[in-house]
This record gives C-alpha cells, structure tokens and sequence, in this order.
C-alpha cells in the first residue's frame, strides 16, 4: 500500500511539473503570436524557439543570480524571456567587472 501512495504522489507531482511548462509554453506562443503574429508563422515560431530556450537557461542559473533574475523578470517579462536572460547575463558580466577595479 505504501508503495502505491508512493507512485501516486510521483504521478501528482509530476502531471503538476508538466502543467506549469505547458503553461509556460503557452504563454510564451501567445505572447509571441501578439507581438509577431502580423509577420508570419515563422517569426512567432521563432520567437517561441528562443523563448523556450531562454526560459531553459534561466532555470539552470545558480541560485545566488536569483536576486537579478528577479529584477529583470519584473522590468523585461513582458518582451519575452530572451529579453529577460540577456537583461540577466548583461548584469551579471557587468558585475564580474566591478569586482575587477
């Protein structure tokens, strides 16, 4: 019995990780389709491509970056991800310099 309590606990958790990147992705076609929409299918699919891909490094960054991430998440999000992650690399070489002086 508590082997299958086990299984259903996975099987929640996971369908729940699946559901926010599904989110996520939708989110990321909509936007994509209202900013680019009026040039074709192949500018929102690639605006989708490098968004989802952005969104994928954001989430590998240490956890000391969080503080930027979250500046720029709140001044970037809404021109996408790939915004966001060059909003966030920027600042962080940006540091790395000032720790150079």
């Amino acid at each position: 019995m508590r082997r299958i309590n086990t299984l259903l606990i996975a099987g929640l958790f996971l369908s729940s990780q699946v559901t926010a990147a599904d989110a996520i992705t939708q989110e990321i076609i909509d936007r994509c389709r209202e900013q680019s929409g009026e040039f074709g299918s192949i500018l929102v699919k690639s605006c989708v491509d490098m968004d989802v891909d952005a969104y994928a490094a954001l989430q590998k960054y240490p956890a000391k970056h969080q503080p930027i991430i979250d500046r720029c998440m709140k001044e970037s999000l809404e021109f996408g991800y790939i915004l966001v992650k060059s909003c966030v690399d920027m600042d962080i070489e940006a540091e790395k310099a000032l720790e150079a002086y």
